[in-house]
């Protein structure tokens, strides 16, 4: 995913990358660790740039479609719900900008851990994020929006997304459900 991630920005097309994990400011560095990497903007987390606040999702969808940044939303410190939260104003207010002939330019939104953020089975309060998740996926094309997700559990993942998705990245798949 890192690879596609350069290999976008080399083809200097946007990348936003949801990453519930804080791991992705790893971007900011070459592979030695030392040297620099790809000029990415993190939002939130241990390394960010600047902090996130779990009532920006809106907010932040509308820098990215404003300005057309590639960046990182380190939802780390977010509790699972909080993480609902920020993640369905951003997706819904990307989809609905996104649809301006002004903003439909192209974008890659890479989601880690994908079974958070689009769950087979949604917990109360997770409905809309799932909703959003399934309108990026499955229209967002037409849009602009490009989606690439990344589970190791491609079975609590949904199946609307799953069956639709653009690319899907698994990793470790060993569980009969999963390689079904």
């Amino acid at each position: 995913a890192r690879r596609l991630a350069e290999q976008l920005h080399q083809a200097k097309q946007q990348v936003v990358i949801a990453d519930p994990k804080g791991d992705w400011w790893g971007l900011l560095f070459a592979r030695d660790g030392k040297s620099p990497g790809l000029p990415f903007v993190v939002l939130g987390g241990e390394h960010g740039h600047v902090p996130l606040e779990v009532g920006a999702g809106e907010l932040v969808a509308k820098l990215i479609v404003a300005e057309g940044v590639s960046l990182v939303l380190d939802l780390s410190k977010f509790r699972k719900h909080e993480v609902a939260t920020f993640m369905t104003g951003c997706m819904e207010t990307l989809y609905r900008l996104k649809a301006q002939e002004q903003y439909r330019t192209p974008m890659m939104l890479i989601v880690d851990e994908a079974d958070a953020i689009a769950p087979q089975k949604p917990q109360r309060g997770e409905e809309r994020m799932l909703g959003a998740a399934e309108d990026l996926v499955r229209r967002g094309g037409q849009r602009g929006i490009g989606v690439t997700l990344i589970t190791q559990r491609s079975a609590v993942l949904n199946k609307n997304v799953l069956t639709q998705i653009n690319i899907l990245l698994i990793l470790r798949t060993i569980a009969p459900q999963d390689l079904k």
